[in-house]
């Protein structure tokens, strides 16, 4: 077993490495060359996101470029979710982020510890994704940028796999 301060350490090493390439948008917040956080007061749409055990309420959603959109997300399911937004590539990072904070007990399938998450320099959610407990509602704004191969997902591990993800369709 590692000592507490190696394990924070490796921890946080972990997350800022499976951040992805996100970089700074002045009126935005940080990118991920797809979007990025959206400001409130830029919202020109709110989606309701409704999570069931393993499935969306959408199976695609049409995004034009240089929207800002609010998601409204509900877990229904008897387990948690997460709404991410991101690259396939990103999803199955974030789900191997997933795995590891289960396998330190920092999140079962009920929920998270978010005083663990804390010690080890973790946070449940990123800048492009939430974690929603059951029962629970949660809030993203999300300004689009154009770019193929986005996708809405739940990197709870397994969940991607059983197909609880969709593809955002860039309109014109």
């Amino acid at each position: 077993m590692l000592p507490k301060r190696n394990l924070t350490a490796m921890t946080l090493a972990l997350g800022i490495l499976l951040a992805g390439n996100a970089y700074a948008d002045p009126q935005h917040g940080p990118s991920y060359g797809f979007g990025g956080p959206g400001n409130a007061s830029d919202v020109t749409r709110t989606i309701d996101i409704e999570m069931m055990d393993n499935s969306f309420n959408h199976r695609a959603m049409d995004i034009k470029p240089g929207e800002t959109i609010r998601f409204n997300i509900h877990n229904n399911g008897n387990v948690m979710h997460e709404f991410g937004i991101a690259m396939p590539n990103m999803h199955k990072d974030r789900e191997t982020e997933m795995m590891g904070m289960m396998n330190m007990g920092m999140m079962n399938m009920e929920g998270f510890n978010a005083d663990m998450m804390s010690q080890n320099g973790m946070m449940p959610n990123r800048p492009n994704s939430v974690l929603v407990e059951p029962g629970k509602s949660a809030e993203l704004v999300w300004h689009f940028e154009k770019m193929d191969n986005v996708e809405f997902a739940c990197n709870v591990p397994g969940h991607y796999e059983d197909g609880m993800r969709g593809p955002f369709m860039f309109q014109n």
